[in-house]
């Protein structure tokens, strides 16, 4: 486990402020009691759908009760939904699959009000992409994440061992590819002057990048639908950006009959982000396929000179879009992992590139003195990176951990602890209830 200091909210960053947190309970309650009926009843039913209409009519006036610095543009919203209320008042509602109307209701919401970004003082995270994607050589990992984090997480130490396999039979592709997203929030200085800071660094099965290249359509609709005309969305190409880096460590790989292999499990949560990404390479003519660990373990093999094969197919690249979680493991899984790591195939990322991912690494990268090393000679490079870092601190035994925790208790709401795992959702805040 880290500590990390969270990024205050400035007073003019209003994405979060349109919906309080009274609010938002009152909508979490409201969608958990239609739920609670749906459930019961097994399958939607005239009463079911009266009250997801009722939600969806619900949820709309908290959000306009709560919006801050958007009135105008919620007013308009709210004009055109009651016109087009009135005008479908006599059309059927159509059958709705039990619990997804109210969840994909409120996520449209929440997306209708746009906030423009405060002032920020010395941005540089254009520049830091460039400085932060300097040539990367295939040498040992210069920050290991330690004997500590090997000791008590078997999930991490089985990772840290394949990539030590890995290293001493040598790096069979020279080609390394990393689809990586840089997550930042926002601080608040003097006078609401913001700030960016990192709060961290994702390295495998990435997700986002897909969707987020559909919400300037879905933005300009929804302005246009309100009667807005004057403000203007930038394109997002994310899509194009991460299929054209896939397609050209593809080429590099030299083998044209070769097909690129998304690693995924039986149930994606996230398969149409995926999937926008995959029609993207077909349509560049790139052969996709999607198979499982499992598929791997059976059917795959690698040929005297380290090429990796699949049904008979010739596998150029592995995009893993899965394994960054112990019970996504098997012993089976394991050994996949191995062979497609040990293969000549470029993998999107390779396990260094993995592992460089978790907390305890970016923990070590803010210590004075690391930076310089990636960056010798280029004092400005090094202070620009640093500027975004947020606090991190180690929770390891002796002073170090111990001064963290001090810190946590004196001041537990500016704390968030964080374990060594991607995928989202266990993140911990208020340090006293969880030390104490």
């Amino acid at each position: 486990m880290w500590l990390a200091t969270p990024a205050k909210r400035c007073s003019n960053v209003t994405p979060c402020d349109i919906v309080e947190q009274s609010a938002l309970k009152r909508i979490l309650q409201r969608l958990q009691e239609l739920k609670v009926k749906v459930e019961r009843h097994g399958q939607p039913t005239t009463s079911t759908r009266a009250d997801t209409q009722s939600s969806r009519h619900d949820i709309l006036d908290l959000l306009m009760q709560n919006q801050v610095k958007n009135q105008k543009t919620a007013a308009q919203i709210a004009k055109v939904l009651a016109q087009q209320s009135d005008k479908q008042k006599d059309v059927p509602t159509p059958p709705t699959p039990c619990g997804e109307m109210p969840h994909r209701q409120l996520a449209n919401l929440l997306l209708l009000f746009l906030t423009n970004p405060p002032n920020i003082q010395g941005l540089h995270v254009m520049k830091l992409q460039g400085l932060l994607e300097c040539e990367r050589k295939q040498e040992p990992i210069p920050v290991p994440p330690g004997e500590n984090i090997i000791k008590v997480d078997p999930f991490i130490a089985r990772q840290f061992e394949i990539y030590r396999q890995t290293l001493q039979k040598g790096f069979s592709s020279p080609i390394n590819i990393g689809v990586i997203r840089s997550d930042y929030m926002f601080l608040c200085g003097e006078e609401g002057v913001a700030s960016l800071k990192q709060i961290e660094f994702n390295t495998v099965a990435v997700a986002g990048g897909g969707l987020a290249s559909q919400l300037p359509a879905v933005h300009r609709h929804i302005l246009k639908v309100a009667g807005i005309h004057d403000v203007n969305i930038m394109d997002n190409n994310c899509i194009a950006v991460m299929a054209g880096a896939i397609e050209k460590a593809w080429s590099l790989y030299g083998s044209q009959g070769s097909i690129v292999m998304f690693l995924v499990e039986d149930i994606q949560m996230n398969i149409y982000d995926q999937r926008l990404i995959e029609n993207e390479l077909w349509s560049r003519n790139i052969p996709v396929i999607r198979r499982r660990f499992e598929d791997i373990s059976k059917r795959g093999h690698l040929d005297e000179e380290k090429r990796l094969f699949l049904d008979g197919q010739e596998v150029g690249l592995v995009y893993y879009r899965y394994g960054y979680l112990p019970q996504q493991y098997t012993e089976k899984s394991w050994e996949a992992l191995l062979m497609m790591e040990q293969s000549r195939a470029v993998k999107c990322p390779n396990i260094g590139t993995h592992l460089v991912g978790i907390k305890k690494v970016q923990q070590e990268l803010a210590r004075p003195g690391v930076l310089e090393h990636f960056f010798p000679g280029d004092p400005e490079a090094v202070s620009r990176i640093r500027s975004v870092f947020a606090g991190l601190y180690s929770l390891d035994l002796g002073n170090e951990g111990d001064q963290a925790q001090a810190m946590a208790f004196a001041d537990p709401d500016q704390f968030v602890l964080k374990p060594q795992r991607e995928g989202g959702g266990k993140e911990m805040g208020k340090m006293s209830s969880h030390f104490n």
